[in-house]
């Protein structure tokens, strides 16, 4: 795992994290996050469940 994978705990996040919670807030679409992220397969994947 990356530093920033292992940082959780003080705050820190990837952007697909963020984009995957922004989504299951209702704050942006599916279209938006899968647009925007960084691990396409990944973030596809979990908007799919």
């Amino acid at each position: 795992p990356g530093i920033i994978q292992t940082g959780k705990k003080q705050g820190m996040r990837l952007m697909d994290d963020a984009l995957i919670d922004l989504y299951e807030r209702r704050l942006i679409s599916a279209e938006e996050a899968y647009a925007r992220a960084d691990q396409k397969l990944m973030v596809r994947q979990h908007l799919e469940k």
